[in-house]
């Protein structure tokens, strides 16, 4: 009777651990294609040459990136969101500029940064066990 109980107590414990990785998951995948379209308008901006529009979608990304990024801190890897911090920086020091081709290599590599966290955070049979 032991023995199921322990083996009964093990299942719901890896279903457990399942679950919040699934959880994990879609809960960063939502912020970082949320981040994402942000930064597609941000770039949209640029290549349109609207000095208001990037101003504010420049804003609007740096506001995101610091709202959400102390969670994120919680569930992803500390170099890759380190890593996106300083594209940001370099994002706005280009734009302050007006380097704008340079700011927008930036978004780019900003966007890879993002799909490397979606890349290392799916669920797999190596972070379950």
């Amino acid at each position: 009777m032991r023995k199921i109980k322990t083996y009964v107590f093990v299942m719901i414990l890896l279903v457990i651990i399942v679950v919040l990785l699934f959880c994990n998951y879609f809960y960063i995948e939502k912020r970082c294609n949320e981040l994402t379209n942000r930064l597609d308008t941000l770039e949209k901006s640029i290549i349109d040459f609207d000095d208001e529009k990037i101003s504010k979608n420049l804003e609007d990304v740096e506001s995101y990136w610091q709202d959400k990024k102390d969670m994120l801190l919680a569930f992803s890897n500390h170099k890759c969101l380190d890593d996106i911090s300083q594209t940001f920086l370099k994002i706005s020091a280009k734009i302050d500029t007006q380097r704008y081709g340079e700011a927008l290599e930036q978004i780019r590599l900003a966007k890879l940064h993002i799909t490397d966290i979606l890349t290392n955070e799916i669920p797999s049979f190596e972070n379950i066990f």
